[in-house]
C-alpha cells in the first residue's frame, strides 16, 4: 500500500485541491458540488482498468490510515466501494448495526442529545449515499429505519435511491439476535471498539487492548 501511495506526487495533490467536487477545509478536503461527486462515483466503477481502480482504492485506504480517519468515515467508504463491486462489506455492516443499537439505547435511556446527533449523522450520510449502496447494505437500510421509524408510511421522505419497497421488506423482518464479537483497539490516543471478523480475526490497524467481547444484537 505504501508503494501505491508513493505513486501520487505534489501534482496529484494540487489537482485534488482544485477539483470542483471538493472544497478545502483548514487541513482536509471536504465534499463540494454534489453533482460533481455523483459523476466521479459513477465514473469510478467503469473508468480505467480493474488494476487502476484497485490502485485508486488503495490510495484512499492509505490516505485514511495516514490521517487516522474515524471509523465512521472508513466504514462509509468501505460500504460504498463494496456496493460498486456488487458486494457487501461485513465489517462496515457490523459498524452500521452497532450505530443503530447505540441510537436505540440512547433513546431508551433518555440521552436525547446523543440520539439527536446520531440521527443527524444518519441523515447527512444518507444524503450523500450512492443509490447502488442501498440494495447491497441492509444494515444501512436498517439504520435509516432506526433513525426514522415512520419511514415506511406512504408519503414519508426517503433518501435518494432508497426504494420504499426495499425499506418495507426489511421492516417486515423480525431480526433475530445475532451474536456479534468486538475488541477494543488503540489508535493513536483514541480507543475504539472494532467488529471482530470471525473468519480471519485480522486487525486492520492499531494495537489490541482487549480481546473478544461477544454481545447479542440490541445488547450493550
Amino acid at each position: 500500500m505504501a508503494g501505491t501511495a508513493s505513486l501520487a506526487d505534489v501534482g496529484s495533490e494540487a489537482a485534488a485541491w482544485q477539483h470542483p467536487a471538493f472544497i478545502g477545509g483548514d487541513f482536509p478536503l471536504l465534499p463540494g458540488d454534489p453533482k460533481e461527486i455523483k459523476t466521479l462515483r459513477n465514473a469510478f466503477a467503469t473508468i480505467g482498468t480493474p488494476e487502476q481502480r484497485r490502485l485508486a482504492w488503495e490510495l484512499i485506504l492509505a490516505q485514511q490510515a495516514l490521517t487516522e480517519a474515524s471509523a465512521a468515515v472508513r466504514m462509509e467508504e468501505r460500504a460504498l466501494h463494496a456496493a460498486q463491486l456488487r458486494e457487501m462489506d461485513p465489517e462496515a455492516e457490523a459498524f452500521f448495526e452497532r450505530v443503530g443499537q447505540v441510537l436505540a439505547e440512547s433513546r431508551a435511556g433518555g440521552a436525547v442529545e446523543h440520539a439527536r446527533k446520531l440521527t443527524a449523522w444518519v441523515d447527512r450520510r444518507a444524503g450523500r449515499t450512492h443509490a447502488d449502496l442501498w440494495p447491497m447494505s441492509p444494515a444501512s437500510v436498517r439504520l435509516w429505519l432506526d433513525a426514522h421509524p415512520e419511514a415506511t408510511a406512504e408519503g414519508a421522505i426517503l433518501p435518494p435511491g432508497l426504494e420504499r419497497e426495499l425499506l418495507k421488506a426489511l421492516a417486515s423482518r423480525n431480526p433475530a439476535a445475532q451474536p456479534r464479537s468486538w475488541r477494543l483497539v488503540q489508535r493513536g490516543e483514541r480507543l475504539e471498539w472494532e467488529p471482530l471478523l470471525a473468519a480471519t480475526g485480522e486487525l486492520a490497524s492499531g494495537s489490541p487492548v482487549a480481546g473478544r467481547l461477544t454481545t447479542a444484537a440490541g445488547a450493550d
